[in-house]
């Protein structure tokens, strides 16, 4: 764990993961070791920490609870451990979590894209194939508890050896999306994927620390970057989520600001200044008109002592 320059708690396997370049399919060996981390959660007790703070993570991580209780925040989303279940989230997730006493067990692996995609075609990349809805899902392990057991121990028995690693990895994404325990709402239309597309670029545009010439609050701004009119991307959002394209925008600025406020040592003009507000003024207004309490309460209310 490390804070970044701006203070930010963030989380990598190594500073290579900040640093790949999603246009190069070729990678060694050692590269794609540096790209995949896996641990049994009982043995590694000093990285699963029994809590964390509020954070988010430059890659993805796949968690298979088989034992111990907790309650776990994902994205303003809480719910508790219920053994045995997988817990899937992007990159771009916002997440803590609250351990209970006691054994915690399973699995936990870290990934990159670039290490799921090699040699394979666009269609069947990990972005098209994780392609559900958010950031994260979680479900019980269902009638595939065992085979999903088994691919887990299997990749952390291979966790050195990229290629059958990669293998493993592969196998234990189809097992979970082939669970019937409940559906996982995943994206079909081309509709859904632009419209998902519009929700990661606005995440993208509002983690970056160099927005001062983007209106992040324009939707025509985000429908010029998607090559599409703006009025037609309203529509979308509405016929996919129900909700108008800037109600999306002013949750995930509305989700941000939360993340900063709990997860970094920014002072409140600092974060009013990195979401492109006025000033701390009319930020504070919108995050009250948002939140119903004023930045600097909300901080001391929620924020892990």
């Amino acid at each position: 764990m490390k804070r970044s320059n701006k203070g930010a708690l963030s989380f990598a396997m190594n500073d290579y993961i900040q640093q790949l370049n999603p246009e190069n399919d070729f990678v060694t060996e050692e590269e794609s070791i540096r790209q995949f981390a896996i641990f049994r959660r009982e043995e590694d007790a000093t990285r699963c920490a029994m809590h964390t703070s509020l954070h988010r993570r430059g890659f993805y991580k796949i968690s298979l609870i088989s034992g111990g209780t907790g309650t776990f925040t994902i994205d303003g989303h809480r719910f508790a451990s219920e053994p045995p279940m997988v817990i899937v989230s992007r990159p771009e997730a916002v997440m803590e979590w609250q351990l209970d006493e006691g054994p915690q067990t399973g699995f936990y692996t870290l990934f990159a894209a670039d290490f799921y995609d090699v040699g394979l075609l666009p269609l069947y990349r990990l972005d098209n194939k994780l392609n559900f809805e958010g950031n994260f899902y979680y479900k019980s392990t269902g009638p595939n508890d065992a085979f999903i057991q088994q691919t887990f121990a299997s990749l952390y028995q291979y966790r050195h050896q990229p290629e059958m690693a990669r293998h493993c990895l592969r196998l234990l994404i189809t097992a979970m999306l082939e669970t019937d325990s409940g559906d996982i709402p995943v994206l079909h239309t081309r509709s859904e994927k632009i419209v998902r597309d519009f929700q990661l670029l606005v995440q993208e545009k509002l983690e970056s620390t160099q927005v001062a010439d983007f209106d992040v609050f324009s939707v025509k701004a985000y429908a010029a970057l998607l090559n599409i009119d703006d009025n037609y991307l309203g529509i979308l959002c509405r016929d996919v989520t129900g909700k108008s394209a800037s109600a999306i925008i002013r949750e995930k600025m509305s989700a941000e600001a939360r993340f900063l406020l709990l997860g970094t040592d920014l002072t409140i003009g600092e974060i009013a200044g990195r979401l492109c507000f006025y000033d701390v003024a009319h930020f504070s207004r919108w995050f009250r008109k948002n939140m119903q309490l004023s930045p600097s309460a909300y901080r001391e209310k929620f924020r892990y002592k």
